[in-house]
C-alpha cells in the first residue's frame, strides 16, 4: 500500500491513472501521469507504467503519442532497459540519470540455495571466493544446479572453477555481467569451461532493477 499511495501522489503531486482493457475485461496495462506546465509547453511525468501483453503496450506508446501536440517532453523512471521503449518505432528518448544496480552478498551459501535459476541447465562449478570482510564467505564453494535449484558445499574439488573476489560475484549473482564479460573486466578467472559454465548457471533473468530509490 505504501508504494502504490506514492504511484498515485507523491510529494503532493497527484498522478492520473489509466488503464488499457484485455479481450476479457481484465486490465491488461496502465500508466500514471501527471501534467506540469514549463517554459516550453506541458511536460509529462510518469509515475508508473507496466503492461503484460504488447498489444497493451502499444496502445499505452500511442496514448502518450497523441500529447504530442502539446507536450514536448515525457519523463519516465525505469529500467536500463525498459521494456516500453524497446516498442517505440523510434528510439527518440536519452537516459538523463543512471544509478548503477549495487548488491553485497553477507551470506554466500544461503544466497546460492535460494537464489533460483533456469530451469534447463544441469551443471557443476567450483567458486574460489576471497571475502575480506566476512570470513565465512571465504574459500571454495561447490555449485550444483539442476531443474532450478541449487546445492551448494563448502569444499575444494577438482571441478570447473573460476576465482574472483566476493563483489565481482555479486555482478553474476544479480546478472548484471556474464562471467565472461567479467573475465574481460579482469574480475574473474576461469578456463574456457568454467566461465560458459557460469554463464548458463547465472543466465536468464535479464539485467537487475527496480523501480524504487533508497
Amino acid at each position: 500500500p505504501y508504494i502504490w499511495r506514492r504511484v498515485r501522489e507523491f510529494r503532493d503531486r497527484k498522478f492520473n491513472g489509466f488503464g488499457i482493457e484485455g479481450v476479457s475485461g481484465t486490465i491488461e496495462g496502465y500508466v500514471f501521469l501527471l501534467q506540469n506546465r514549463s517554459d516550453s509547453g506541458i511536460d509529462i511525468d510518469v509515475s508508473d507504467i507496466a503492461f503484460t501483453t504488447a498489444r497493451a503496450g502499444r496502445r499505452l506508446l500511442g496514448f502518450l503519442a497523441d500529447f504530442s501536440t502539446t507536450t514536448k517532453s515525457i519523463t519516465i523512471n525505469g529500467a536500463p532497459l525498459h521494456p516500453i521503449l524497446s516498442l517505440m518505432t523510434s528510439h527518440h528518448h536519452e537516459i538523463v540519470k543512471s544509478e548503477i544496480w549495487m548488491l553485497r552478498i553477507t551470506d554466500l551459501a544461503r544466497a546460492l540455495t535460494e537464489r533460483g535459476y533456469p530451469r534447463h541447465v544441469t551443471a557443476t562449478i567450483q567458486l574460489n571466493i576471497h571475502d575480506p570482510i566476512i570470513r565465512e564467505n571465504d574459500g571454495s564453494w561447490t555449485l550444483h544446479v539442476e531443474h532450478g535449484r541449487a546445492e551448494v558445499k563448502k569444499e575444494a574439488a577438482m571441478r570447473p572453477a573460476i576465482t574472483c573476489e566476493i563483489g565481482a560475484l555479486a555482478s553474476l549473482y544479480s546478472g548484471f555481467y556474464t562471467a565472461t564479460q567479467a573475465a574481460l573486466l579482469g574480475w574473474v578467472e576461469g578456463e574456457t569451461g568454467a566461465l560458459e559454465a557460469a554463464d548458463a548457471i547465472f543466465g536468464g533473468f535479464g539485467t537487475p532493477w527496480m523501480t524504487d530509490f533508497f
